[in-house]
């Protein structure tokens, strides 16, 4: 299905592939991504990655199998890694639409960690929650 659409008025939802469902997807995520968000600090500022020095994971990062992961993946935009060479498409649980919504949803939340104590895992399970449902 890929991005969000309107149909009619209805909001249609992205629709889990590969074999995950939502609480799949959630449970990953409380199981590999840490409540502030995967960040590593920097002198002036902190950046996502997509694992952590201690194996803890961004929410696209969180996706990718241990056996795939890549360090040289780092910097990568998640759209050009999960369409790149790596086979990621075969393994996320949403098209690349969802995973990008997703993510931005824990970028968006993790830098702000020092602002509002925000729990990311939380607000990327809401969003799951509101906005996939199963696929076939």
């Amino acid at each position: 299905m890929g991005y969000s659409v309107y149909d009619l008025g209805k909001k249609m939802k992205y629709q889990t592939i590969n074999g995950w469902t939502k609480e799949a997807m959630k449970a990953r995520l409380r199981e590999k991504v840490p409540a502030h968000g995967a960040i590593v600090e920097q002198q002036l500022s902190a950046k996502c990655v997509y694992r952590t020095k201690e194996g803890k994971a961004c929410f696209a990062g969180a996706f990718i199998p241990d056996e795939i992961y890549r360090p040289i993946m780092e910097g990568t935009a998640v759209q050009s890694l999960i369409e790149g060479p790596y086979g990621l498409g075969k393994v996320m649980p949403l098209e690349t639409g969802g995973i990008v919504a997703l993510q931005h949803i824990h970028d968006q939340n993790a830098l702000r960690l020092s602002e509002n104590k925000i729990d990311v895992v939380e607000k990327g399970c809401e969003w799951i929650e509101k906005n996939v449902e199963d696929g076939q």
